[in-house]
């Protein structure tokens, strides 16, 4: 079973390497700050990747055996919001009626998804030493979604999935991708949660449990395991 540890951009240094090689941790999950500018920590995640002092980091946990994988509120980003002033179609309509461009985008809108179909398969190689496993997850928070004729009647599970799938679609590089939906605090492919829309191809599964005490109690191993480790690292 693999075990990663999650950390900011900035938090990323030698010394952690060693540490999580020290804890048999074997993955180094990079996770910008998500939220409603998730595309800003998005944009300097990218901006530093580029940069020799940071990818002779990764170079070095790739040595030690360490994976890398980026884990990422990235609707914004792959829909630039640059775009709302020529294409509002794009974007999402709000549970007020609202056309605007502050989460996600309208699933329903060919053009838009093409786009951040196309994006996500830059942005993926542009993901300095990654694993194959990509986390490419929809904007962070609660009633984020199109509610517009053609979406509403899609979940928020739903409306991620579509994405998702139109991404591997999409991709000939792209070998699984998680993404995250607030609403189910679910990282998915989980059919229970997806409901009709489905899991067309490849996906790996991911829980968040601060909202789920019966999840955490069912899983109380591994976070004792957990806890373990931090206390060593920290």
């Amino acid at each position: 079973m693999k075990t990663q540890f999650i950390v900011h951009p900035d938090e990323v240094r030698k010394e952690l390497i060693d540490e999580l090689v020290l804890n048999k941790i074997d993955c180094l999950g990079i996770h910008p700050i998500g939220g409603k500018d998730a595309y800003k920590t998005l944009e300097d995640l990218i901006a530093l990747l580029k940069t020799p002092k940071f990818r002779a980091i990764l170079d070095y946990a790739k040595e030690r055996g360490i994976q890398i994988e980026y884990e990422l509120h990235s609707m914004g980003y792959l829909m630039p919001k640059s775009l709302f002033c020529t294409h509002p179609e794009y974007f999402r309509i709000n549970e007020k009626g609202e056309r605007n461009s502050d989460y996600n985008f309208c699933i329903s809108n060919n053009e838009a998804m093409e786009i951040v179909c196309k994006n996500a398969v830059k942005l993926a190689t542009s993901l300095y030493n990654s694993s194959l496993n990509f986390y490419f997850w929809v904007d962070d928070g609660r009633n984020v979604f199109c509610s517009c004729e053609k979406c509403k009647n899609l979940t928020p599970s739903n409306q991620a999935m579509k994405i998702t799938n139109a991404i591997l679609g999409d991709s000939k590089e792209v070998m699984a991708i998680s993404t995250y939906n607030k609403e189910h605090d679910c990282y998915f492919s989980m059919p229970t949660v997806v409901g009709k829309q489905g899991a067309e191809k490849t996906y790996f599964l991911e829980m968040s449990n601060e909202e789920h005490v019966e999840l955490s109690r069912s899983v109380a191993f591994l976070e004792d395991v957990t806890h373990k480790a931090l206390s060593k690292i920290r």
